[in-house]
């Protein structure tokens, strides 16, 4: 399998899709339970899988999406979900990044390679 299949566009889309979607589960949580925040299993645990997880049962349950074509089984939809969710993040960095600078609001980025600012 070539990793280029996982540089795509709708792969890009997924995931944004999975970022978009932890965050709206993060906030109902957070917010249905505020002390939750404080919990160690929840910062530390729960948090870091939330997005891989989430991608896998997005990948189990989308069937229609371009995904790459070694990768249509349902095994092979969940692996790409959690790939997808694992790279989630960079991806919703980088895209705001780019967007920030579009748009002209740049000012904050000081070092233009430290996404951690992002």
């Amino acid at each position: 399998m070539d990793f280029s299949q996982f540089l795509t566009l709708p792969m890009a889309i997924f995931c944004l899709v999975i970022s978009v979607l932890v965050l709206v589960q993060r906030k109902i949580i957070e917010l249905t339970w505020p002390q939750i925040k404080e919990h160690l299993v929840w910062r530390e645990l729960f948090l870091p899988m939330g997005p891989p997880g989430t991608g896998a049962v997005l990948g189990g349950l989308t069937v229609d999406y371009p995904f790459p074509e070694t990768l249509t089984s349902l095994s092979g939809r969940i692996f790409c979900g959690i790939v997808c969710g694992l790279a989630s993040g960079t991806i919703y960095r980088i895209l705001k990044k780019f967007l920030n600078e579009k748009a002209g609001t740049d000012a904050a980025w000081k070092d233009s390679d430290d996404l951690s600012k992002v």
